[in-house]
């Protein structure tokens, strides 16, 4: 494995190119290399990808990987980039697994981003027509670049490849007719930074998403922010839940409205959006910046899902009672929790399916070594299957804050412990 550059580089400058590449062309110079990462912390060695290829890459290649270290927005390249880039992997006869790759037609128009106009002479044929020969491609990670005719219908002919990951970049994705046997083994989509026009086009597609299992979306709603009202987002939040039904089989869904936090809102899921959902298969669910209409939980019954991850969704231990009731096989579960005593609790009451119960980051718990008590022996007698309670760090919280909501937890938890000790002992 090599990795090159790293996080906490701004900016790398290669020279010597020229006698790398040389001796390169004469023999391969890391002949077991399996797997080569490109990390950069800003998009400014996007241009030297090809070129780390061209030196590099060699038969026993597997994965290629690209990624940023420590930015939202991969580092895109050129058509024209990506293209010398998949050709010289098609010419190193790497049987790649792995394929990190970001080509965007906005790259590659100017000389800042250090492009050539060179790679036109040297590229070849478009990018997307190297990946017809890649047969072993299990993962590829890229932009939207790649979903767009006609290198969607020489992907979806790719026989293993199981996971796409889809940037937002310039080049939209458009709808396309594919054939029923199209995208044999993909299983699962993830997609940053998407609008959700772009999302309900993408749905449309039913040779690509039919047949997924896992979908996870971070979407971009920043250019649906009211104008006249900042605190106002238009999209069609009920459009969007109506698509999610396009890939009937997913068992692991999750959705972030707003996953730089830039947005400050939470959006609420009212029972159509909720009725949905509940057409699914799902084991796994994440809401990101939503929350769900309280009334709708009544209608929440899923004899499948073990985890359920709502952060901004408040409720007390009677809320993860009600929920246990509809949710019977639930293991893992996270919601902003207010953590207080609730004598109105069934003492009869017994979830033995619980086992992670996540306070996110602004949850709240109570003070005083009598409330905390009651708490702990109230999971104990209702939840014996859960170990412990986890505690997010809230970013809006002071630092007292989160060190007093700390100390509380680390007694809550340390008190539970000691009540599932002694029920150890009186059952020997």
């Amino acid at each position: 494995m090599l990795n090159v550059y790293g996080s906490q580089e701004e900016m790398m400058q290669v020279t010597g190119w020229r006698l790398l590449i040389s001796r390169a062309a004469t023999s391969v110079l890391l002949p077991n290399l399996h797997t080569l990462t490109l990390r950069t912390a800003c998009n400014s060695s996007g241009p030297d990808q090809p070129l780390w290829v061209l030196a590099l890459a060699s038969p026993s290649l597997v994965n290629l990987l690209i990624s940023p270290a420590g930015v939202s927005e991969a580092p895109k390249i050129s058509h024209l980039a990506a293209s010398f880039l998949m050709k010289s992997l098609a010419k190193s006869h790497a049987k790649i697994e792995t394929l990190g790759l970001f080509p965007d037609a906005a790259c590659g128009n100017d000389d800042e981003n250090g492009e050539s106009n060179f790679l036109a002479c040297l590229s070849g044929d478009p990018f997307y027509t190297y990946a017809a020969n890649m047969t072993y491609l299990r993962q590829l990670v890229g932009t939207t670049t790649w979903l767009k005719p006609p290198s969607i219908q020489i992907l979806a002919q790719l026989p293993l490849l199981e996971s796409i990951t889809a940037y937002r970049s310039d080049d939209e994705c458009e709808d396309v007719d594919l054939s029923v046997d199209s995208f044999p083994s993909l299983r699962a989509l993830s997609l940053r930074g998407w609008s959700p026009y772009e999302f309900d086009t993408l749905m449309d597609i039913e040779g690509m998403v039919g047949n997924l299992t896992e979908l996870d979306i971070q979407l971009d709603l920043t250019p649906f922010v009211d104008d006249e009202d900042p605190d106002e987002v238009h999209w069609d939040m009920e459009q969007f839940f109506d698509n999610l039904v396009q890939a009937p089989f997913l068992t692991k869904l999750r959705i972030d409205a707003d996953p730089t936090g830039e947005l400050k809102r939470t959006f609420v899921l009212d029972g159509p959006s909720v009725g949905n959902l509940r057409k699914l298969p799902l084991q796994h669910l994440h809401l990101g910046a939503m929350i769900v209409v309280t009334d709708a939980f009544s209608e929440w019954f899923w004899p499948s899902m073990i985890s359920l991850h709502i952060p901004k969704q408040t409720g007390t231990l009677v809320t993860v009672c009600e929920l246990l009731l509809v949710l019977p096989t639930l293991e893992s579960l996270e919601l902003e929790l207010h953590l207080k005593p609730e004598p109105t609790i069934q003492s009869a009451l017994v979830q033995p399916s619980l086992r992670i119960l996540k306070a996110s980051p602004e949850s709240r718990i109570c003070s005083g070594f009598n409330d905390i008590d009651s708490v702990a022996r109230t999971l104990q007698k209702i939840f014996p299957g859960l170990h412990e309670v986890s505690w997010g760090d809230g970013k809006e919280k002071s630092a007292s804050q989160t060190d007093t909501s700390r100390e509380r937890v680390d007694f809550l938890n340390g008190h539970l412990a000691t009540l599932r000790e002694l029920q150890t002992l009186k059952q020997k």
